[in-house]
């Protein structure tokens, strides 16, 4: 992020307005770093800005015009929700639940569907080691027993 700064520093005027959306990097450090530019917001949109479902945490530095704020809340208000909060700290919290928060819930669902997937695997384990009993106490002839025991609708006929 610092070479990026050094890079660009130099080429941003006091009218240029800094969007930020880098977690963890404050506004003191981001002016230190660009120039005379003095307009800077931070931003923590989530996964969600990519399908306008965003729920965005702005903070706006202290002094910040109007106008750099209305164009700051037109961009994330075209992606979802947007909050501005009043304190720079805030911006972390948001952050967590907002930013890294759909991570989690991913992880979740993940956590969930590969605990469905196992437990149906274990099913179809135990099935498995049975039918030959079934076989055998059930089938004295030598036929299919697919057709013998279908299932419902006769749905394990239908391939």
């Amino acid at each position: 992020m610092a070479s990026v700064f050094e890079e660009i520093g130099p080429y941003l005027s006091a009218k240029v307005l800094v969007i930020s959306i880098a977690a963890g990097i404050s506004t003191k450090w981001i002016r230190e770093r660009s120039g005379e530019a003095r307009k800077i917001v931070r931003a923590m949109p989530n996964a969600a800005a990519l399908v306008g479902q965003s729920a965005t945490g702005l903070y706006f530095r202290p002094r910040l015009g109007a106008e750099a704020r209305k164009v700051a809340l037109r961009i994330f208000d075209s992606v979802g929700e947007t909050v501005v909060v009043d304190k720079e700290e805030h911006l972390n919290i948001v952050t967590g639940l907002s930013g890294s928060g759909p991570a989690y819930v991913f992880l979740f669902l993940e956590a969930l569907t590969d605990a469905g997937v196992e437990r149906a695997r274990e099913n179809n384990r135990q099935t498995t080691r049975r039918l030959p009993v079934l076989d055998r106490r059930l089938s004295k002839q030598h036929c299919n027993n697919r057709q013998k025991h279908p299932s419902p609708k006769n749905r394990t006929l239908r391939f």
